[in-house]
């Protein structure tokens, strides 16, 4: 069993939630999603927070629902939404909560764009933070988030052509 937290970073498409997921089960912890936490504490869709406040409104709403975890009860496995690094005090926050033990979750471009552009879900509940098309615009992002994702995290996990359960045990070999 593990004695705290684990989060899962890194770029949406990448495998947090269904790995999470699994994790959790596997290793009989509760799974918490902070871009669902956000919008059951909400009550409002990702796009709908955007749509009316924009991204910093968002952001607001993450910090408030990150900060929330340590009142609950836990240990938590949680799977981050992509941009939750942004915000130094979210960093410190993860870091607080699953001391060595935030694992960033990577992809290459082409795969994250084929896997976001093929859930349906993503497509209607997040919306572009660009104007670019949707390989410009991870690649964009990517550029400003990775260094920050790699300060936060403490080991690092390619996805690419690895089968969630796979992912799973990789993880577990490193806690």
């Amino acid at each position: 069993m593990v004695s705290g937290s684990i989060a899962l970073i890194g770029y949406r498409g990448t495998g947090k939630s269904t790995v999470g997921t699994l994790l959790a089960r596997r290793l009989g912890m509760a799974f918490v999603d902070t871009d669902r936490l956000v919008e059951s504490r909400s009550g409002e869709s990702i796009a709908s927070i955007f749509a009316r406040g924009g991204e910093d409104l968002f952001r607001d709403y993450e910090a408030a629902a990150l900060n929330s975890l340590p009142e609950t009860s836990g240990p938590w496995v949680i799977a981050c939404g992509g941009g939750i690094v942004l915000r130094r005090e979210n960093r410190a926050a993860l870091q607080n909560l699953a001391p060595g033990r935030i694992f960033l979750l990577t992809a290459p471009v082409e795969v994250i764009a084929c896997r976001v552009s093929g859930d349906a879900r993503s497509s209607q509940t997040r919306p572009p933070l660009t104007d670019l098309s949707l390989e410009e615009e991870i690649r964009d992002v990517l550029q400003k988030r990775d260094p920050l994702y790699r300060e936060t995290a403490d080991h690092l996990i390619s996805t690419e052509e690895k089968k969630p359960a796979e992912i799973v045990e990789e993880i577990c070999r490193l806690l």
